[in-house]
Order: structure tokens, then C-alpha cells, then sequence
């Protein structure tokens, strides 16, 4: 499929107009998964709009799979309108410092889930904010994440 099939690319006919706007933190290798898996969530119901990456090791308006590095840490506390940010940080306690550094009261945190996950009954299932569960994860029951 094209990229732009995955809703990779904004604009277009296909993008309705409760398509969120989204940017990954983290422009290495769990980022780049994390764009394949918000390409497959848009793939079974349009409902973000990647708009790039940020990360404080990469040159801004470098691009990312054909999505530019926006800036690093300063920049998304300075954005001004309201932005999904999936955490793309493999490593917890850096990512919970990266989490604690962001200051900006437009980002919050999206659950992201891959369209083939299995989850539990939801009486027993309890997900936090920000969680991210690519392909073929199975959730079974009585999990807090």
C-alpha cells in the first residue's frame, strides 16, 4: 500500500475531520515502529495525522520516513495547539524522564493500539495514558498498564 493509503501523509479527501494531529518523540527505531503502527491504526479507521518526530539528538527538518524532525525537547513545550505525542522511548526510566520534562498543557498522551491486539474484558482491564501496544500483543485480564 502507498503511504498515503496508511494516512501516512495529511491532507486529501480521505481525512475526516475528526483526524487528530500526532507527533512521535524519539526518532530511532521504536519511533519508526511506532509511525508503522499509527499507519496500520489509520488503516482500519483514519484517526491520526503524523506530523513528525521530535528528538533532541537529530537535526531539526531532517526528515524521518518522509516526516520531519520538528525540534527536540524546547520546541514541543512550545508548541501551541493541542498535539498527541506517543513516547517512542524503548527504555522505561528514560522515557519516564523524558515524560516528566514535558511541561506543554497542549501534548497529551494517546493510547495507541495496533488493530490486531487482543484486550480482555474491560471490567478487568485497566490502561493508562500514553500506552503503546503494537502488533500481535494479547491482553489478557486483570492487568493495570
Amino acid at each position: 500500500m502507498s503511504a498515503k493509503s496508511f494516512g501516512h501523509l495529511s491532507g486529501g479527501e480521505d481525512w475526516v475531520s475528526n483526524v487528530k494531529d500526532i507527533a512521535i518523540f524519539g526518532a530511532g527505531g521504536f519511533g519508526l515502529e511506532v509511525l508503522m503502527l499509527i499507519e496500520h491504526i489509520n488503516s482500519a479507521k483514519q484517526t491520526w495525522r503524523p506530523i513528525g518526530f521530535f528528538d533532541d539528538t537529530v537535526p531539526t527538518n531532517q526528515q524521518v520516513n518522509d516526516l520531519p524532525v520538528l525540534g527536540g525537547m524546547r520546541e514541543l513545550n512550545k508548541w501551541e495547539t493541542p498535539l498527541a505525542v506517543a513516547l517512542a522511548i524503548g527504555n522505561g526510566s528514560t522515557r519516564r524522564h523524558i515524560r516528566e520534562q514535558i511541561v506543554n498543557d497542549f501534548v497529551y498522551f494517546p493510547v495507541l493500539q495496533h488493530p490486531s491486539v487482543w484486550m480482555g474484558n474491560e471490567k478487568y482491564v485497566s490502561i493508562g495514558d500514553g500506552c503503546i501496544f503494537c502488533a500481535g500483543t494479547i491482553i489478557t485480564t486483570n492487568i493495570k498498564i
